[in-house]
């Protein structure tokens, strides 16, 4: 499963630490460094993206392999695309 990564991210808002972040491209990224481990992120995601990491008990969710992701390269059928949602694209105050 392909993390949403939802314009109002809950898991963002709910980081106590402030280690959940959007990079400039829009890709929600957890930083591991600054991760304690809490799990609110895992509690509040919508789609059940966020887990913990069994060895090192941070969180881990699909950051779309920092723009290149890797389910698409591998996609034997070209059925998976890696798009900008409609939303994005057209948005009036760009």
């Amino acid at each position: 499963m392909v993390c949403s990564q939802c314009e109002n991210a809950y898991c963002m808002q709910v980081c106590p630490v402030d280690a959940i972040t959007r990079s400039p491209e829009g890709v929600v990224r957890i930083d591991a460094e600054q991760c304690i481990g809490c799990a609110l992120c895992i509690q509040y995601c919508p789609v059940n993206m966020v887990h913990l990491d069994p060895d090192t008990k941070k969180a881990v969710k699909c950051e779309l392999c920092q723009g290149d992701p890797a389910c698409v390269a591998a996609c034997p059928t070209g059925a998976l695309v890696f798009a900008a949602s409609p939303a994005k694209e057209q948005n009036p105050h760009d």
